[in-house]
């Protein structure tokens, strides 16, 4: 068979005949696919290698001609070499370009390049600032130096000549896409071909074991916030005019003088056959080419596809407060030549383990955890070692967990693994993890390894808030999360009934934290990184949306975004600790909030730039240009795409998402106005006592200056608050919670609107209108209704200011900022008091996208009631993350063939949208109220009367001010609930009550006839009861899923389907509702049948499968339980 011609099979040593016991069968690599011949480039080659360029970018060939390649070979130079790969006939299969001249003083500028020591060599001049990490002492390479192999077989060294500078190179490779390839200084004979790496791969590696260890030992190793939070403690990388570093108060940068250790990769293209295994042999024999450098480095555009060799590079991330057009990526001979191993920790390890750490600050915790694991027999600690050619680079401590119910109750680990198919002593927690970082492409094999050797199957590492800043994280961070994924948090159903309490409770003083998890088939499967450069404009829910569904993507997704960037002026929301005060201002729309942030590290992917975009700068395509000029606008000339940041500079983007959406503005007096009338327009700034709260560092911001100016709050201040709506009230609550006395404030209410009546604030819910208005009386807080805010004056006088703040919180002033509109029109974007899109939320430029409430739909498609601000910004913010996923897909796999063809026709259908609109709070007097309803325009009580076939059915519980609180439930004409409506001053269950949006009321129990009964008089009794435990269950919406298609097949039989009868009974009443009988007999066939079973078979599944998160119940298991002794009980044998 098969196994028996390409594999060698190894028998079983216990038994004596091997051909009937199982066996394994094992092959090499090597023998299937053959190293690679690579060689120099000869003058001959020209004629095949040219086409192969041209294959991928005909720009070479336009600028140089037919022959550059021959050009090169033909006046050769010391800083160039070209080599190929041969096929089995003897032909060129792949080219790579290398070059030794490269501008390392502009890279260190841009890029973070200390782990690699700034990519110069070692020099006795270097200087490091006291801050950064010190070089390793020379005892600790005592043992690792050797003379280095300065000749080679086919390679001689080559030294730039001591008059030669940097500066005085023609042309660095940063500067542009591609160098001149034909302006060259010396004239040689053609070279004979001479072969640079061998089949051999022992050969190679032995030349490297000793001499380059040493090498990338020093300065080999910074911390691991480079890789992942690289701008925690300051903003993301912006091209800063306005300041030097020493006057920013950055730290001082090491200063290297040593010769550049480097060389670049120009170009590199090979076959599509050979493409996802020659990268390494390239590499390999491009490092024979300079034997004296160390480093091998690739300038790339952001919007490049991934690359196969990119697998053996490390992406080096960009300097704070840089923005340089281009991806830097770096690899060390060290890396591709020599053994890894993976090996248990022992006593002796650790004086190793100590130098590793020497410079890395606050490593103590790692040398007491790793003394521990190597000297206790019974710890729970297990350290690994990592190492190179016997050479310790790297070291990793783990635990056993054992909060493990407690992690898979509040993450969605079994989004990754089948937790009852692994074991309970199978889970290990990651306390610390440090590697070189040259070392980080072997990340995955390393997790591999200390899986096999240590029989656990699933990792955790827990990244907790204190984590994310240099200033308060206890200990270095890990490196590991390239090679982990990000779990998702789940809600928890609030038990309420029979005393039942939590048994997995964490301590209380433990740290909420995000959770990272590997397998051994996330390691194997791995994913695609794409670097595009997304730049989202506003941190709203829609933008926040964008980002997370970006940079996590879905449980099955395999791509992720690594270049991403929010521009704020403050930030992302929720993100720093707030006051409970400050919460209570803001309200909640259904995701996001403080303890969400906590368990979704979203700084770990996002980079966060702190300011207000006044100037965007795009590139208008022609649809007529060339090809070549297409590429040379995208790829090459970046300046055309860029946004300018108010006192931030410059930030580059491939793709522009606007999500800014509409912000309560500071108002316009008439002073002001009247300036404006004149031609005068002139910023005069709002008042020092004139506050907006359009999110939670402005909450705060108000909150802790009125605490300031009442002496918290014991000297009494005028408190003019101007607005009508659920954000007013909310703010006014958060005020009076904060310990403000009622009488201080004045609540300013503008006139309604023409079509608005006053309890249309709260949905038209006059009940809720009335004893909301009443509290806010009863608070003393002084209401002016139907005033508007004409002027403002700030009157002196010996008592001191008359008005001391104010909070301006108004529906009616809800704009997009006048600096992103202005930005927006001189851009020429489409602009009509919103921002234009067409239905897939392009702009009229095809690299700028907007979503949210700050767009509107073009007047052509006459589609005012599918705007975004009627539906729920979550939602469209996810849409928005796929549809721009689907985009980068497909340009990353088009060919050649395809890139020419005819473009795609843009659909014109508007997206739907089914999430409900969310809404929670708590109002003056303290009640906590939520209301939930279906997306989309809604239209005046009026309008409602007149289609009341349409508005369903209202049932209520309780009133707004009964103990049992207020409770209000619409059903649609189709009995699904279409409306939620909560008022009480108990705390009930906001996430349990949204998630009965849009489930039929037989799934609520027969909830409409049991109401039409007066069975129910509590709804917030009647969802708390057990049986409706698995509706809120965050894996229900799974089942549901999977009945609807059990409902939809079809069975063997033809016409005997469920589907079949009810289109036939549909068809037979003209598409109106189905006749009595007809329903009945559709019902009375269903009764018993084979769906009936499945669907039956399915829920007991369900409900014994999550046993252990519901247990209340009684599934066939626990009824067996139950049941299992009764035939020995006393109570029922004879007497």
């Amino acid at each position: 068979n098969v196994f028996e011609k390409q594999m060698i099979r190894v028998p079983s040593k216990c038994h004596g005949n091997t051909d009937s016991v199982q066996c394994v069968y094992r092959t090499i690599e090597i023998l299937k696919h053959s190293r690679l011949k690579i060689r120099r480039v000869v003058e001959e080659d020209n004629d095949i290698v040219v086409p192969l360029i041209d294959a991928e970018s005909s720009l070479l060939k336009e600028y140089y001609g037919e022959y550059y390649v021959s050009e090169i070979v033909r006046y050769p130079n010391d800083y160039r070499q070209l080599i190929v790969s041969e096929d089995a006939e003897g032909l060129p299969s792949g080219v790579m370009f290398l070059n030794r001249r490269i501008d390392v003083d502009v890279l260190n500028e841009n890029f973070e390049l200390g782990p690699y020591n700034g990519l110069r060599k070692p020099h006795e001049n270097d200087l490091f600032p006291p801050e950064s990490m010190e070089p390793p002492s020379e005892t600790f390479f005592a043992s690792f130096s050797g003379k280095p192999q300065e000749e080679m077989d086919g390679g001689v060294p080559i030294i730039i000549p001591s008059d030669q500078t940097l500066e005085g190179w023609e042309r660095p490779i940063e500067e542009g896409s591609f160098v001149s390839l034909a302006d060259q200084k010396t004239n040689q004979k053609n070279r004979k071909r001479s072969t640079l790496f061998v089949d051999d791969a022992r050969t190679a590696s032995d030349d490297y074991n000793k001499y380059f260890l040493s090498r990338i030992l020093l300065h080999g190793f910074e911390d691991i916030a480079d890789d992942f939070l690289r701008n925690i403690d300051a903003p993301s990388p912006v091209e800063s005019k306005t300041k030097p570093e020493e006057q920013t108060g950055l730290p001082t940068r090491p200063v290297y003088c040593g010769e550049p250790n480097a060389f670049v990769v120009e170009i590199f293209t090979v076959q599509e056959r050979i493409k996802y295994r020659s990268g390494r042999n390239f590499l390999e024999a491009a490092f024979e080419c300079f034997p004296d450098l160390e480093y091998c480095a690739i300038l790339l555009p952001f919007s490049h596809p991934p690359l196969p060799l990119l697998e053996s590079f490390v992406r080096v991330p960009a300097r704070s407060n840089r923005d340089y057009p281009m991806i830097l990526h770096v690899t060390h001979r060290a890396a591709l030549l020599g053994e890894i191993e993976t090996r248990a920790g022992d006593p002796c390890d650790l004086e190793a383990v100590q130098e590793l750490l020497g410079s890395i600050p606050k490593a103590d915790s790692i040398l007491a955890d790793f003394d521990v694991a190597t000297r206790k027999e019974q710890s729970d600690l297990h350290s690994y070692v990592f190492t190179w050619n016997n050479k310790v680079v790297g070291v990793m401590i783990l635990c056993v967990e054992k909060e493990v119910t407690y992690i898979r109750r509040r993450f969605h680990v079994e989004d990754y693994i089948a937790t009852k198919d692994v074991p309970q002593d199978a889970y290990a927690r990651v306390l610390h993890f440090v590697l070189m970082p040259i070392f980080s492409i072997h990340l995955r094999h390393l997790f591999s390894e200390t899986m096999r050797l240590s029989g656990l199957i699933v990792f955790y590492y827990r990244l907790t808030g204190n984590a994310l800043s240099a200033l308060t994280r206890a200990q270095p961070l890990a490196i590991c999360l390239t090679a982990m994924v990000h779990v998702r948090p789940r809600r928890r159903i609030e038990y309420r009934f029979r005393g039942l309490t939590e048994t997995d409770e964490p301590d209380t003083n433990r740290e909420p934290f995000s959770l990272f998890m590997t397998t051994p088939r996330i390691i194997t499967s791995g994913n695609l990184i794409f670097d595009t450069k997304i730049v989202v404009i506003g941190a709203s829910d829609c933008g926040v949306a964008v980002l997370e569904q970006l940079a996590f993507g879905s449980t099955h997704d395999s791509t992720r975004f690594a270049n991403l960037t929010v521009i704020s002026p403050n930030g992302l929301p929720f993100e720093n600790e707030r006051s409970p005060m400050v919460a209570s201002m803001m309200p909640f729309y259904g995701r996001y909030c403080r303890e969400y942030r906590r368990t979704v590290t979203a700084r770990s992917w996002i980079n966060v730039v702190y300011g207000t975009v006044i100037a965007i700068d795009r590139i208008d395509d022609d649809p007529l240009s060339s090809l070549v000029e297409y590429l040379i606008g995208r790829v090459i000339d970046r300046k055309g795409k860029y946004v300018t940041v108010m006192r931030q500079g410059n930030v580059a983007y491939d793709y522009l998402i606007v999500t800014c959406g509409l912000q309560y503005q500071m108002p316009q007096f008439e002073a002001e106005l009247d300036a404006q009338r004149t031609g005068e327009f002139v910023d005069r700034g709002p008042p020092w006592n004139c506050l907006v709260l359009n999110d939670d560092t402005q909450a705060a911001m108000c909150l802790n200056k009125i605490q300031l100016l009442t002496n918290n709050f014991e000297d009494q201040k005028s408190i003019i608050l101007y607005g009508r709506n659920i954000d007013c009230y909310c703010a006014l609550q958060g005020l009076l919670e904060s310990g403000m006395d009622g009488s201080w404030i004045t609540l300013i209410e503008p006139p309604m609107d023409q079509c608005d009546s006053h309890d249309s604030i709260f949905y038209n819910d006059c009940e809720v209108h009335a004893v909301v208005m009443n509290a806010i009386s009863i608070s003393g807080v002084t209401i002016l209704a139907e005033w508007e805010l004409v002027d403002w004056y700030l009157r002196e006088s010996t008592e001191g200011t008359i008005i001391e703040a104010l909070v301006l919180r108004s529906k009616n002033t809800t704009t997009i900022l006048d600096a992103v509109s202005i930005a927006f029109c001189r851009a020429g974007l489409m602009f009509d008091g919103q921002l234009v899109i067409d239905p897939e939320f392009r702009t009229n430029d095809p690299f700028i996208f907007a979503a949210g409430t700050g767009t509107k739909y073009s007047r052509r498609f006459s589609a005012e009631a599918w705007q975004h601000k009627y539906y729920n910004s979550i939602e469209i913010g996810e849409r928005l993350a796929k549809v721009l996923r689907s985009i980068i897909d497909e340009q990353n796999v088009e060919t050649a063939a395809t890139t020419t063809s005819k473009p795609k026709k843009q659909k014109t259908a508007f997206p739907s949208f089914r999430s409900g609109h969310v809404v929670a709070c708590t109002l003056p007097g303290g009640y906590r109220y939520l209301h939930v309803h279906t997306p989309g325009k809604h239209g005046t009580q009026q309008k409602r009367v007149l289609h009341r076939e349409f508005y369903g059915t209202d049932m209520v519980t309780g009133s707004c001010e009964s103990d049992i609180g207020y409770f209000r439930l619409r059903l649609s004409c189709y009995d699904t609930v279409k409306m939620i409506t909560c008022l009480s001053k108990k705390d009930f269950e906001v996430h349990q009550m949204i998630k009965l949006y849009g489930m039929h009321e037989k799934l609520l129990n027969e909830l409409k006839t049991r109401f039409q009964k007066s069975l129910i008089s509590d709804f917030y009794a009647y969802f708390r009861e057990p049986w409706a435990t698995a509706l809120f269950y965050d894996r229900f919406d799974c089942l549901r899923v999977e009945n609807r298609a059990l409902l939809l097949s079809k069975t063997a039989i033809p016409g005997q389907s469920l589907i079949d009868d009810c289109i036939s009974a549909l068809t037979k009443s003209k598409w109106e509702p189905m006749q009595e009988m007809d329903r009945r007999s559709i019902e009375a066939r269903y009764a018993g049948s084979v769906y009936h079973q499945e669907l039956e078979d399915n829920l007991l599944d369900f409900l014994q499968f999550y046993e252990e998160d519901m247990p209340v119940y009684c599934t066939p298991d626990k009824l067996h339980e139950l049941y299992d002794d009764v035939e020995y009980s006393p109570l029922y044998t004879e007497l």
